[in-house]
């Protein structure tokens, strides 16, 4: 049901960027918001390449409905988001993350990360050029 209500949109996990149903439109994306669907969704595992050269991107919208308590792969999750300067990732639970790639790669405008003590990279084996760029 909430598949058919996001017009049938996959939301991964994608093996590259070319994968996800909005990658012919990422240069226009300027705002994401996440309804309350997400909050209940608890099987998400990856939200690799998910905002991938979104380059316009500017605003995210209740991001703290994301769940991300199973989440074991964030690589390039952001990676070129170049209008953004500051995420609040302070609802991420990223315990089971064990790859985090390319996070925030390119991120040329980020000036400002807000985390909290659920930000926890214990389990993190991979994180290679995380900021690099």
């Amino acid at each position: 049901v909430v598949k058919a209500a996001r017009y049938g949109m996959d939301i991964g996990p994608f093996s590259s960027a070319s994968d996800r149903g909005w990658d012919a439109i990422l240069s226009n994306i300027e705002t994401v918001v996440f309804d309350e669907s997400f909050a209940g969704y608890t099987d998400l595992t990856s939200t690799r390449y998910w905002f991938n050269d979104c380059s316009a991107l500017t605003t995210i919208t209740d991001i703290t409905n994301l769940n991300t308590a199973k989440v074991t792969d964030m690589s390039a999750m952001f990676e070129n988001c170049q209008s953004r300067r500051s995420l609040n990732l302070s609802s991420f639970n990223t315990e089971k993350v064990q790859t985090m790639n390319h996070m925030f790669c390119y991120c040329i405008s980020l000036k400002t990360i807000y985390v909290s003590s659920k930000w926890n990279t214990d389990n993190v084996e991979q994180s290679s050029d995380m900021f690099s760029g």
